[in-house]
């Protein structure tokens, strides 16, 4: 794994998510065959290890590195046999680096360590993308479209590209798990950008609002927690100037759905 085994020259995907992680099964095959427990920690330590090294290695494509993330996910959680139905549980003393046992603790913090390495570096590449295509000032009071802007799609497209739809469960669970980490930092983001401290928003803010529902929508169809969405939007909503009414979320939601 020291190259792009996912990539193209030509930039595109040579692999899918789900292809990616089918390549992992006779090491998996071979980490679940209790007839050579040393080698099993070894192979199990080795595909960890090399996974980690290629998504660290900063000249690996974003996306390739997001999948060998998803892909190594999947293949601890199917090896401790926490997904149901796929594996039963490894011997009491679980495989892991050291051999040393992995609590779901100390998974669950090297698994957020992971995600936040990648997603605050895809938090940045999405800052570029909503500074390129952003061109409203919400703090005007002028008239706006009820549909999102370039900026909102464009981003919801660049999300789709880097945190895929699997179709092998154990795959879907690695990448929404992901995506529920990812949601509240975009939030922040976007926070940090269109909040301001001295200018609160003229009728214009409104167009915001429509944006930020549009992504709502597009992160539940993705099955993802929208919680911090929803809350940005009220924040949004209570920023007006003083006197003026913000249109009603309902039924820009409503019009977005029809």
């Amino acid at each position: 794994m020291d190259g792009d085994c996912s990539s193209s020259p030509n930039g595109k995907d040579k692999y899918s998510l789900d292809e990616l992680f089918f390549f992992s099964s006779e090491i998996l095959s071979a980490v679940k065959d209790r007839s050579f427990p040393k080698y099993r920690k070894k192979l199990f330590n080795c595909y960890v290890n090399c996974s980690v090294k290629f998504i660290e290695n900063e000249k690996n494509a974003l996306t390739s590195r997001f999948k060998a993330m998803f892909s190594l996910f999947a293949f601890i959680s199917q090896c401790r046999g926490s997904t149901a139905g796929h594996t039963t549980a490894p011997d009491k003393k679980q495989i892991g680096a050291d051999n040393e046992e992995i609590t779901e603790e100390s998974l669950t913090i090297f698994k957020n360590k992971i995600s936040l390495f990648l997603t605050k570096k895809e938090i940045s590449k999405i800052r570029a993308v909503i500074l390129d295509l952003q061109t409203n000032t919400y703090t005007k009071d002028e008239e706006y479209s009820v549909l999102p802007e370039p900026w909102a799609k464009k981003l919801a497209e660049e999300i789709s590209h880097t945190f895929p739809a699997p179709k092998t469960e154990v795959l879907k669970t690695a990448v929404a798990d992901s995506l529920n980490l990812f949601v509240p930092l975009l939030i922040k983001e976007l926070r940090d950008m269109f909040i301001s401290k001295v200018k609160p928003f003229g009728s214009k803010g409104n167009l915001l609002v429509v944006d930020l529902i549009y992504l709502e929508n597009y992160f539940k169809d993705r099955h993802a927690r929208t919680e911090a969405v929803s809350e940005f939007i009220a924040e949004v909503q209570g920023h007006f100037r003083p006197g003026l009414i913000p249109e009603n979320t309902e039924h820009l939601r409503e019009i977005q759905l029809k």
